[in-house]
C-alpha cells in the first residue's frame, strides 16, 4: 500500500532481481472514504466525507497521495520503466477494481470478511486523526487544533447530525490490486 512512494525504476529492478520464475508481486492501495449507498442519508454523508477529503485537505495532499488515490493509474509499471523491466510482461499482468469514484457495490467490500463494514464515528474519527493530512493541516491550523473548529471535529459533527443519531454507517473505499507474473 506504498508504492506511491518508491522509487519504481529501482522497485522494479529489485522485484526482477528477488522475485522467482512463476512468482507474483502483488501492489495494492486504498482510497478515498465513500459511505455505502444503503447509509441513512447517503448523499448527505458522501458530500461531507467528500468535502473533507477533496476541500478541506486538498491543499495538504503529497503528490504521491494523489497517485494513490488515482488507483495506481499513473504507477509506472515494469514495461514503462526505462530500461524495461522484460521479467514482468504485460500479457501477465492483471489488473482489478473495486469501489472506483465510490461506485460501491452491495456486499462488494474488499477484504472485509462479513459485508457490510459498519464503522463508528468514534473509530472512524480516531483514524481520521492519525492521517498526515490532518497532521498538516492541525499545523497550518494552530489556533483551531484540538478545539470544536478542528477540521476532524467539524467533519464528524456534520457526520452525527446526518446520521440523526446513528452511531455507525457501512463504510469502504476505492481499492485496487495490481499482479505482476514474473516469467
Amino acid at each position: 500500500m506504498a508504492a506511491q512512494w518508491f522509487d519504481m525504476q529501482l522497485f522494479w529492478q529489485q522485484a526482477g532481481r528477488l522475485s522467482k520464475p512463476g512468482g507474483t508481486v502483488a501492489l495494492w492501495t486504498l482510497t478515498s472514504g465513500y459511505c455505502h449507498p444503503s447509509t441513512h442519508n447517503a448523499e448527505e454523508v458522501q458530500k461531507i466525507l467528500w468535502e473533507l477529503e477533496h476541500v478541506t485537505f486538498k491543499p495538504f495532499e503529497p503528490p504521491a497521495l494523489h497517485i494513490a488515490r488515482k488507483l495506481y493509474d499513473s504507477l509506472p509499471l515494469p514495461w514503462t520503466a526505462s530500461p524495461s523491466i522484460d521479467v514482468f510482461p504485460g500479457s501477465k499482468y492483471v489488473r482489478l477494481e473495486w469501489n472506483r469514484d465510490g461506485q460501491v457495490k452491495p456486499n462488494a467490500h474488499f477484504f472485509s470478511a462479513t459485508p457490510p463494514y459498519m464503522i463508528s464515528l468514534e473509530k472512524f474519527e480516531s483514524g481520521l486523526n492519525t492521517a498526515s493530512m490532518t497532521k498538516s493541516w492541525r499545523d497550518a491550523h494552530p489556533e483551531l487544533a484540538g478545539t470544536d473548529a478542528d477540521c476532524i471535529k467539524v467533519a464528524i459533527s456534520r457526520l452525527s447530525v446526518a446520521l440523526e443519531g446513528r452511531e455507525e454507517f457501512e463504510h469502504g473505499g476505492g481499492t485496487v490490486l495490481l499482479l505482476f507474473k514474473r516469467v
